[in-house]
């Protein structure tokens, strides 16, 4: 909600983006290119639009010129501000040299009034518990040192899958999906 946004917003309250920069910077950075994936496809497709869900529509911030920014553009989602705010982000690893969110968020802002909220909301819109796999964790059938495990279900689901894998088993199976589809499955 935006009562929920806002708070988030304007009082620093859930995940700290800095630690999060800093802890899992992998993850990080895949959740901005997914965001920064799926909104140029909304803009070179626009029957992929409805693709980018959820759509930080309840970002909006005041400017110094007391002008209100918004990544709508009046009702319709505005997929080229986006675009142009992430691309004026420093590289993740940048931004993980920033002792905290406050000096990260007054660098952000010299750049462009909605990228620390956009940043946050990219963060905190996330449902998922993603985690770079170790080297000795990865999958050898798949050739790339890019391995995520992702985390999605309650621990009352978990228990349950458990439970079947130890009475039925369980196997791999693997499913490819175009980046621009991975800011949706990741939320």
């Amino acid at each position: 909600s935006a009562l929920c946004t806002f708070s988030s917003e304007q009082y620093g309250l859930g995940q700290d983006v800095s630690s999060m920069l800093q802890y899992a910077p992998e993850v990080f950075d895949l959740l901005i290119s997914s965001t920064a994936a799926i909104a140029a496809r909304a803009l070179s497709r626009s029957a992929d639009a409805e693709r980018f869900a959820p759509f930080p529509s309840g970002i909006e911030i005041t400017d110094r010129t007391s002008k209100i920014k918004t990544f709508m553009n009046g009702s319709s989602n505005n997929y080229a501000l986006i675009s142009e705010v992430i691309s004026k982000l420093p590289s993740v690893r940048d931004m993980a040299k920033y002792p905290n969110t406050s000096a990260l968020r007054t660098a952000l802002d010299a750049q462009h009034p909605l990228a620390f909220p956009l940043l946050r909301w990219i963060l905190t819109s996330n449902r998922t518990h993603l985690a770079k796999l170790k080297p000795e964790e990865h999958i050898s059938s798949v050739p790339t040192s890019h391995q995520y495990l992702m985390l999605s279900a309650t621990p009352a689901r978990e228990r349950v899958f458990q439970q079947r894998k130890a009475q039925y088993g369980s196997f791999w199976a693997f499913h490819g999906s175009g980046f621009f589809n991975w800011h949706a499955i990741l939320r």
